[in-house]
């Protein structure tokens, strides 16, 4: 048996629920909306295909209220966060990460803001929810547009609010790997009206709302509901190479959902809560087990929480481990690979060393953001992890060897 790096687990109830979904078509993709707008406490929900084309929409949608032109991320993200702002003719300007909570530092944010600043992108990396009260205030006494980017943190909490309904607008994705996966797939969600209809009219711009059935996609989602399995996940892993992303996204196309993955995603957005605690449960686990061993940087912050109503309280996608001995990172992953669980690296480079973004080389504008991908290891949180696994992933990382 082995625990791959992530995981949903989709049953065949799901799966039933998916298939009968694509009898009502167009009615299904609104009731999944209707269901993201209720748990996120937002007024407008929009499904499509992927992250990417979310994120390409809500874009579009701020140009054509501001003529600003600057985008702000993490220097530490997604690279696929760069195609949807050149698509959009922006400009990409880099935020310092913090070593402490592993996202955008506030304290480094105002520092980078200009005249030219269109909006600022909170992402939640890992399901770590960002300092969102703080990021909001320097949005608001900024007069920029807050995007907050909820992909790979469905299901996190602060204080007892789930993320994703913060800012202005904001991004999901249900890729493979997420919190909650239908195979591929976003969202955008806002509680403007006035934003709600230009999504609206962005929809129409694309030829959205289609709703065809792509059989692809079902059979993908059956096969890869299978194969994260533990149990058969150690027999055929190397078949599950090609549902693996390991190449930097070159380009995204913006196209619909569809009412399988509407039908699958109602289905699983009934247990949310009970998966959001399981990943809760096995990071904080980790988050404790690895506490006060030198040589490693955890995630701290003071308010984390095991309780979904208080603080600030993360649905790992994954636990983020940083290595301080970069040479040591590759040879911890093969160790625990050998032991059973798979651990993953993410994105070995910054921002701004895998693009010209026109930053300096030296000295290293973005320091910390470098420091976390050379050294950063994820270990698996969802809820396929058995209790045993973590305790013995703990043992390994806290040995000498």
């Amino acid at each position: 048996m082995r625990i791959p790096s992530a995981g949903t687990p989709i049953s065949l109830i799901d799966l039933f629920a998916g298939l009968k979904a694509i009898l009502s078509g167009k009615v299904s993709i609104k009731a999944f909306e209707e269901g993201l707008r209720h748990i996120l406490g937002v007024k407008k929900a929009f499904a499509v295909g992927s992250g990417a084309a979310a994120f390409y929409i809500s874009l579009e949608v701020l140009k054509r209220l501001s003529n600003k032109k600057e985008v702000v991320l993490p220097a530490y993200t997604a690279p696929v966060l760069k195609l949807p702002v050149e698509r959009a003719g922006l400009k990409i300007r880099l935020c310092e990460v913090s070593l402490k909570t592993f996202n955008l530092d506030p304290l480094r944010l105002e520092e980078v803001l200009t005249e030219d600043t269109l909006c600022i992108v909170a992402v939640h990396l890992f399901g770590i929810p960002c300092e969102m009260p703080k990021i909001q205030k320097i949005a608001m006494e900024n007069g920029v547009f807050l995007i907050e980017d909820n992909a790979q943190s469905l299901g996190s909490r602060i204080d007892g609010k789930l993320t994703g309904g913060g800012g202005d607008i904001g991004i999901l994705s249900f890729q493979r790997g997420k919190n909650l996966s239908t195979y591929t797939g976003g969202a955008v969600v806002t509680s403007s009206e006035v934003i709600g209809e230009l999504i609206k009219k962005e929809f129409d711009r694309f030829g959205l709302g289609k709703y065809q059935v792509n059989l692809p996609i079902i059979i993908k989602t059956f096969l890869v509901s299978m194969i994260v399995k533990p149990e058969v996940y150690g027999i055929i892993h190397p078949l599950a190479a090609p549902f693996k992303s390991r190449e930097l996204h070159k380009n995204f196309d913006v196209k619909d959902y569809t009412p399988f993955q509407a039908g699958l995603g109602i289905s699983l957005l009934k247990r949310l809560e009970e998966f959001s605690i399981m990943r809760n449960r096995n990071g904080m686990k980790l988050l404790n087990g690895l506490s006060g061993r030198k040589g490693y940087i955890l995630p701290l912050n003071e308010s984390f929480s095991t309780n979904p109503l208080e603080g600030s309280f993360p649905a790992f996608s994954q636990f983020p481990v940083i290595v301080e001995d970069k040479e040591r990172v590759e040879k911890l992953q093969e160790r625990l690979w050998d032991e059973g669980t798979e651990a993953t690296r993410m994105y070995l480079k910054p921002m701004h060393r895998l693009f010209d973004l026109g930053y300096p080389d030296n000295p290293d504008p973005f320091p910390n953001a470098t420091f976390m991908a050379e050294r950063l290891l994820l270990l698996p949180t969802h809820p396929f992890v058995p209790e045993m696994y973590l305790a013995r992933v703990v043992e390994i990382i806290r040995s000498k060897s």
